[in-house]
C-alpha cells in the first residue's frame, strides 16, 4: 500500500471514528481519546505491514538484464570456436 493511500484511508477512518463519536454525544475529552487511539493502532499496523513485507514478501527488485548482441556478427571469441 503506499502512503498516500494509507493517509486517505486513516484519515477517512478517523473522520468516520469521529462521526461516530459526535453522533453519540460524547464528550471532547472521550472523542480526542478515541481519535488518538485510532490513529495510533492504524500507524502501528502500517509499520507491521511493512515490516512483514520487508521479511517474508516477495522481492520486487528487476533480475540483471543480458546484453544481447546488436547484429548477429558481433560475437565473442569463445562463441566461434
Amino acid at each position: 500500500m503506499r502512503i498516500y493511500a494509507f493517509i486517505a484511508l486513516l484519515l477517512i477512518a478517523v473522520g468516520a471514528v469521529f462521526i461516530w463519536s459526535a453522533s453519540n454525544d460524547a464528550t471532547w475529552g472521550v472523542i480526542a481519546l478515541r481519535v488518538l487511539v485510532t490513529l495510533v493502532a492504524l500507524q502501528f499496523g502500517y509499520l507491521l505491514m511493512i515490516v512483514l513485507w520487508s521479511f517474508w514478501g516477495k522481492d520486487v527488485s528487476a533480475p540483471p538484464q543480458q546484453s544481447t548482441p546488436i547484429m548477429p556478427s558481433q560475437t565473442t571469441k569463445t562463441e566461434n570456436r
